[in-house]
């Protein structure tokens, strides 16, 4: 499709501070939710949806909406396009 490769970088030590930030807000969303439910149910309807509507709100920021570029040609088209679940 003649899209450049993904590329993280040579800055691995912000890498792997991003991954410890996220693991940790990860492990503390589970602990508050385990801690705010009463059942097993609760905690499979409220878990996702929360997560979903959290994804809706923070917008382009790697979970909700980014853009995608799409080329056609001489031309290239900049398509908004959801994260989860995109496919070109």
């Amino acid at each position: 499709m003649g899209l450049p490769a993904f590329s993280m970088g040579n800055q691995l030590p912000a890498v792997v501070l991003i991954v410890l930030a996220t693991a940790m807000a990860a492990i503390g969303y589970g602990i508050l939710l385990g801690s705010v439910v009463r059942t097993f149910e609760q905690a499979i309807v409220l878990g996702p949806t929360s997560i979903v509507i959290a994804a809706a709100l923070g917008g382009g920021h790697g979970t909700g909406v980014s853009d995608a570029r799409i080329h056609a040609g001489d031309k290239q088209y900049l398509a908004p396009c959801l994260v989860i679940g995109c496919v070109l």
